[in-house]
This record gives structure tokens, C-alpha cells and sequence, in this order.
């Protein structure tokens, strides 16, 4: 019984971190300012790349 309920509980902990991901799509925006509004919008995280010739 108490193995059933733990294989039930992990069942359900494994699924909802699969169940939260938004499938890996990430819109590119070159306007940094577009790109702020959409994070704030969308309450995510923002990330800008850059690299130098340096």
C-alpha cells in the first residue's frame, strides 16, 4: 500500500514538471525594448545574447 502511494505521488510530481513546460518555443526578438515588454507580458525571464568581435 505505502509503495502504491509513493509510485502515485512521483507519478504525479514527474508529470506536472512536463506538464509546465511550454514546449521549448522561444521568440527571437532584435528590438530589446519589444523584448522587455513580452517578458513582463508573459511574466518570463529575459535573456539577451551578444558577442564581440573583441
Amino acid at each position: 500500500m505505502v509503495k502504491t502511494l509513493l509510485a502515485l505521488a512521483a507519478t504525479a510530481l514527474f508529470a506536472s514538471g512536463a506538464l509546465a513546460q511550454d514546449g521549448g518555443k522561444i521568440p527571437w526578438s532584435k528590438d530589446p525594448a519589444a523584448a522587455m515588454d513580452a517578458a513582463n507580458a508573459s511574466g518570463k525571464p529575459m535573456v539577451l545574447f551578444f558577442t564581440s568581435d573583441g
